[in-house]
């Protein structure tokens, strides 16, 4: 009876050493009863990385840290042991890629596939690589953004004293004179518009209507009578012109005829020749006298 009750105990007791052994595992996501696949990492900073930190493909959890161990005086100080489910096979190039698994700091294994067709097995060291995340983008973006705050302050600064000076009062009272200006002028328009226009344009219409009146008009002419007037007063140009090259009539012979062209000018010649001779001696052709005289001198 007395052995049968230790042995109780003993088998108690490793029952609850299995189950709290099951249970810190459990509690740090291992499985003890699902087979994994074990791969080392090395890592120049781990960035706040420890045990139990989620393994991730694309955003789902396929395993998780394991182990750490570090030696300072190597140049890659810390191995990270990773264990994956036993049915993700990674390909030769697989990249295990230390980051940002939350906004809070927490981080994580970002695995990243390769294509190449041979696979990495059980116990293999997987290239690695640091992922900067959101904090380390901030963190560069930090510098900028300083930079950026100290120019907008010194642009405030040189807005508020522009808005301060005596030249934007001075403008403003231009901008208000002008806006009163345009006031009279769009009052001016409005009062053309309403009253100086409209008569205007009444005006030009019935210009209009007395243009279209005429228009008509016009159109109602009679233009073959027109044209046929024309007609006819061509014709007569024609018929006089063809009397003056033809050898009819007296235009005709002159134009034609040379001989008589000839006779013309020198009877002309003669008659110009005789007032000529009369001029220089009138008394050979005329004879008077005032008292009289004998009859011979008569004769």
């Amino acid at each position: 009876m007395k052995h049968n009750k230790e042995l109780k105990i003993g088998i108690a007791f490793v029952v609850a050493l299995a189950l709290f052994v099951y249970g810190i595992n459990f509690l740090k996501g291992i499985n003890l009863f699902s087979p994994t696949n074990t791969y080392y990492l090395v890592y120049d900073n781990l960035d706040g990385l420890v045990v139990s930190n989620g393994v991730y493909i694309k955003g789902y959890k396929v395993g998780q840290v394991k182990d750490i161990k570090y030696d300072f005086k190597k140049q890659h100080p810390f191995l990270v042991e990773i264990i994956i489910n036993d049915d993700i096979e990674l390909p030769a190039g697989s990249m295990a890629n230390l980051y940002d698994a939350s906004l809070l700091g927490g981080k994580g294994i970002n695995l990243i596939l390769g294509t190449e067709s041979r696979h990495y097995t059980s116990g293999d060291t997987l290239p690695t690589d640091i992922e900067k995340g959101l904090v380390g983008a901030l963190a560069e973006v930090v510098p900028s953004l300083q930079t950026t705050i100290g120019h907008v302050d010194s642009a405030i600064v040189s807005v508020n004293m522009l808005l301060n000076s005596d030249e934007i009062a001075h403008s403003l009272e231009n901008i208000e004179a002008v806006t009163s200006d345009l006031k009279s002028t769009s009052k001016r328009l409005d009062y053309m518009m309403n009253v100086e226009i409209p008569p205007v344009i009444s005006k030009a219409d019935k210009t209009l209507a007395n243009i279209n009146n005429i228009s008509e008009q016009l159109n109602e002419a009679d233009y073959k009578r027109i044209m046929l007037g024309i007609d006819t007063a061509i014709q007569n140009v024609q018929e006089i012109a063809g009397k003056f090259n033809s050898s009819e009539g007296t235009i005709g012979q002159l134009l034609t005829n040379h001989s008589l062209y000839d006779s013309i000018n020198t009877t002309i010649g003669s008659v110009n020749a005789l007032v000529v001779d009369l001029k220089a001696n009138p008394k050979k052709y005329v004879h008077f006298s005032l008292f009289g005289g004998s009859e011979k001198k008569k004769k």
